[in-house]
This record gives structure tokens, C-alpha cells and sequence, in this order.
């Protein structure tokens, strides 16, 4: 089988698991409706709730207090500082005819893409004086099915005021939409999910999403843990059969064997203990977790059944297991801490959502999710990626200066080369022959343990996944 098809089969594995991964929230949206300053809203609300902790910047190595998730207590005006410098905006509140961008996703399943646009848009309209001096507004657009795509994207390929277009979260569609819209309006991919996302034409991304933390878990396993054996407990399904397309000759070239075990989506704690007994993981072992957030809730109780402890043995998984549902689980079990002690956390962002740091954006993020009330959502997979997007598009319409054409506005896009907001690492698009749709290459490993964080490779230790995605197929 070609290398080629190795790694798209592989995209289409890690995009179905980073859609299960997501986070199906029935609590009410949280988009914008604030009518005073963001910033003074999230000022009176971090100095009413800051406890004196000690959170510092996410990839230097310096940890955050148990708990903190938001990092409340940093500098909203030098937040908003950061914010106006990144995107070129001038500040204060927008006015005028709105400009126009499309966002369509799966938001009957996955809301999070539309609510990060929405918070992004409110801050950017209230506090940065939106784009060129004019507020933003949103035109959205459902897809669930590939007939939905296409006419989502045609509505926007035919509406003159829409200039962009973002999107994410779809598990169909995408080709279509995309396809709708070339040559008309540039689209810009929150998350990657499907084999079209990622060797798109027509749309880019910032992000790897899942394909790259999986990617950049399997080298970081190679390379720096080396352990004899990875016991893989994965979904029954196309996402986790597909995922040891890609694992496999990754760790065997290391010299690793791969065990895998696989369960249902639906697997509770009982059903994994059943399963991690049949592969009799020792404690030299490495755990993999392949799993979506009810999955990893479920791994969390078996392990603590088995007895195994992650202190002691490495237990890996995705940064979309560090949600709040996981939070709340293991707060219900009394363990101290806000996740599971010693789990480690393959992250394609390359930046953790916990704590502050003012140079990645964490901070203005924070800023603005706090004041639109959605501080417990700050770590659900989707949320941030899709604030960043709009925070990125409209630095990108505000350098064009009122040229909006297709050409002047794709290539400004393209042409970015970081550092992009929530993203470690160099932006290059259309650089790598096998994933044409991406621009990243780097992806994070962090460690929640003792209460604390630990940076596991950050910074200029990131790292890089381009030997695999650089490949011709």
C-alpha cells in the first residue's frame, strides 16, 4: 500500500475520532449579547475571582495552580493590547454596514464552531473596532450532509457582502462546499475532520487538529518514551481501525509493538477493564487511549480499577480528553487536581488552554470568553480554534485595506507565516505535498500531574511532525 494511502486512510480514521471527540453541549449558547466593555466585564470579573495564583505561559515549562483553567488574574488591558496588535484593529467599538462572513458547520452536533465565531465577533466588533471600522457579522450555515454543502456554499458564493468564508466540525460536505465556493470567496478550515480538509485546494487551515496530535503522540511515544510495548485501547470502528493504519509502522520502526484492543464508541468503564485485562498491559507498558470524552471518563475508572497508576506508567492520550466533562468526573471522584493525575496530552495547538500567557493569545482569549460567560467551555475541543479563526481572518481583512477581492484576500491567507493566534510553530500553506490543506507542523505534549503541569515538549522542543506530513505520496 502506498504511503499515500497509509496517511489518507489515516486522516479519515483521526477525523471521524476528533468529531467524536467533540463536545455536545445542551447548556444554552454561548454567544455574544454583552452590552457594556468586554474589557471592563472581564477586569470586575477577574478581580472578583482571582485567588492569587501563580499561572504563567504555557510553553515554558512553569506550571499553572491545581484548578485554574482560565488563568483569572491576568491583565485584561495588556490582553487587549495583544488583541489589537495581532489583528491591526483601532480600537473601541465598530460601526457601519456589517462585513460579512460565512461560517458553516455541524452546529446541531458540534456547536462549538459557531460560538467561538460568535465570541470572536462580538470581541472584535466591540472592542477592536471590528474590521476596517465596521462590525462583523456572521451569516451561518448548517451541514450535515453533502447536498448541504453544496448549498451552503453556493448561498455564499452568490451573496456579494459575504467576503470569507470559515468552517469546521463537518463530516460532510466539505468537497462540495469548497467547491461551491473556489474562486470566489477563500475558506478557511477550523478543524480538519475529513480526507477534503486536509489536501483541500481550495481551503487552508492553521491546524492539524486530531491527524497531528496522533501524529506527534506516536513520534513523541518513539523517540522519547521507547517503551516495549503500547497497549492501545481504541472505538470499533472506521476511526480507531483506521488509527492503526497510522500508528503501527510508526512505533514498529522504533521498535515498539503496538497491542491493540478495541471497544465500543459507547464502552463504559467495565467493558475497557475487560479489555486492558485481555492484553495484560505491564507496568513497563505504555496505555494509548484512542477514545472520545465519554471514553476517556470510562478509561479513567478502569485504570483506577486496575489499579494502575499513571504516575508510575505512561498514560497518553489527546488533548481532546482534557475537556470539562472530564473535569467535572474527576472532581466528583475527590481527586485533588483538575484532570487525571499523570496522564500526558498529545496537543496539535501546541499551546494548553490552562493558565495565561499573554504571546500565545491565551490571554485574550480568556478576555473575551469570560465576559461572554463561557468560561466553562474555555476547553472544549473546537471552541478556541474557532475564536482564533476569526481573531487570524480579521487581521487578514484589515491588512488588505478594503480589497476584498478574492485574489488580493487568498493570498493574504495563504501568505501568512505565523506566528497565528493559539498556534505554536511556523505557518507555511501548500508546503506539504501530502496534506495541501494544513500549514502547521508542530504539535505539543503536556503532563497534568501533581496538581500541576508539566510541559513536556514545548517550545523549542515541539514536536515536528513534517517528516510525515512533508512526504510526496
Amino acid at each position: 500500500m502506498s504511503t499515500r494511502r497509509i496517511m489518507l486512510y489515516a486522516v479519515v480514521a483521526f477525523g471521524l475520532m476528533a468529531a467524536g471527540c467533540a463536545e455536545v453541549d445542551d447548556e444554552d449558547d454561548a454567544g455574544a449579547g454583552s452590552t457594556t466593555s468586554i474589557v471592563a466585564d472581564a477586569t470586575t470579573e477577574a478581580d472578583a475571582t482571582d485567588t492569587g495564583g501563580t499561572s504563567e505561559a504555557a510553553d515554558t515549562g512553569e506550571t499553572s495552580e491545581p484548578g485554574d483553567t482560565t488563568g483569572g488574574g491576568a491583565d485584561a488591558d495588556a490582553a487587549l493590547a495583544w488583541a489589537l496588535d495581532y489583528t491591526g484593529g483601532s480600537g473601541g467599538a465598530a460601526a457601519g454596514e456589517p462585513i460579512k462572513i460565512g461560517v458553516a458547520s455541524n452546529a446541531s452536533f458540534f456547536p462549538e464552531i459557531e460560538e467561538g465565531a460568535e465570541i470572536a465577533a462580538e470581541f472584535v466588533s466591540e472592542e477592536l473596532g471590528g474590521v476596517d471600522g465596521r462590525p462583523i457579522q456572521l451569516e451561518t450555515c448548517l451541514v450535515v450532509t453533502a447536498e448541504d454543502g453544496a448549498t451552503c456554499g453556493a448561498q455564499f458564493a452568490n451573496d456579494d457582502n459575504i467576503v470569507l468564508v470559515v468552517t469546521g466540525s463537518m463530516l460532510a460536505g466539505n468537497e462540495d462546499l469548497f467547491a461551491s465556493v473556489a474562486g470566489s470567496k477563500p475558506a478557511y478550515v477550523v478543524d480538519p475532520v475529513t480526507v477534503a480538509d486536509y489536501t483541500a485546494t481550495d481551503a487552508i487551515s492553521y491546524n492539524t487538529a486530531a491527524l497531528g496530535a496522533a501524529m506527534g503522540g506516536g513520534l513523541w511515544l518513539s523517540e522519547d518514551v521507547q517503551p516495549a510495548r503500547a497497549a492501545l485501547v481504541i472505538t470499533d470502528d472506521a476511526a480507531g481501525r483506521g488509527a492503526i493504519t497510522l500508528l503501527q509502522p510508526v512505533l514498529e520502526d522504533a521498535g515498539i509493538e503496538l497491542a491493540p484492543v478495541f471497544v465500543p464508541p459507547t464502552a463504559t468503564a467495565p467493558e475497557i477493564e475487560s479489555a486492558l485485562r485481555s492484553i495484560d498491559p505491564g507496568p513497563d507498558d505504555a496505555i494509548l487511549l484512542g477514545l472520545f470524552q465519554q471514553g476517556c471518563i470510562a478509561a479513567y475508572d478502569a485504570l483506577a480499577n486496575l489499579g494502575i497508576d499513571a504516575t508510575t506508567q505512561t498514560v497518553a492520550t489527546t488533548y481532546a480528553c482534557w475537556g470539562p466533562r472530564m473535569q467535572e468526573h474527576v472532581a466528583n471522584t475527590g481527586e485533588p487536581g483538575l484532570l487525571p493525575d499523570g496522564w500526558y496530552f498529545a496537543n496539535p495547538l501546541g499551546y494548553k488552554l490552562f493558565g495565561s500567557d499573554l504571546e500565545s493569545g491565551l490571554d485574550t482569549y480568556t478576555l473575551a470568553v469570560e465576559a461572554a460567560g463561557a468560561q466553562e467551555k474555555m476547553s472544549v475541543p473546537g471552541l478556541a480554534e474557532s475564536f482564533a479563526a476569526l481573531m487570524s481572518m480579521t487581521r487578514h481583512l484589515n491588512a488588505v485595506d478594503g480589497d476584498y477581492s478574492f485574489a488580493t484576500l487568498d493570498a493574504e491567507i495563504r501568505g501568512f507565516t505565523g506566528p497565528a493566534m493559539l498556534q505554536a510553530g511556523p505557518i507555511a500553506c501548500g508546503a506539504p505535498p501530502l496534506f495541501t490543506g494544513v500549514c502547521s507542523t508542530r504539535v505539543s505534549i503536556h503532563r497534568y500531574v501533581d496538581g500541576d503541569w508539566e510541559d513536556v515538549r514545548t517550545g523549542d522542543d515541539l514536536i515536528d511532525i513534517s517528516p510525515v506530513v512533508m512526504q510526496e505520496g
